[in-house]
């Protein structure tokens, strides 16, 4: 399974990236918040849950996923389980330090 990892403000251009990897990998090999977890409580949870499940996590690299603490934790996560991550830039921007 994949996990997406993005700024919520990007959503509207990574779901459509996510829809073409749902198309290549099948839906269910995607793991893309908004439609896993919608307003659950556990919403924490949920997220380590998938990071631990998945194979490999997308970060969707943009100025607004720079500047996401939510994003870096995402990162810290999964760098911490030995997850690889493959950074897609969808705006031009380096990764920073952190």
């Amino acid at each position: 399974m994949y996990f997406i990892s993005y700024s919520s403000k990007d959503a509207s251009i990574v779901s459509k990236y996510v829809e073409k990897l749902k198309a290549r990998v099948g839906k269910d090999n995607v793991w893309f918040a908004p439609e896993r977890i919608g307003g659950s409580e556990f919403y924490a949870k949920e997220i380590i849950r998938a990071i631990d499940k998945s194979k490999a996590v997308l970060l969707f690299l943009s100025s607004n996923s720079l500047n996401s603490p939510h994003v870096l934790r995402e990162l810290e996560k999964s760098v911490s389980k030995g997850k690889k991550v493959y950074p897609l830039r969808i705006e031009n921007v380096l990764p920073n330090e952190e």
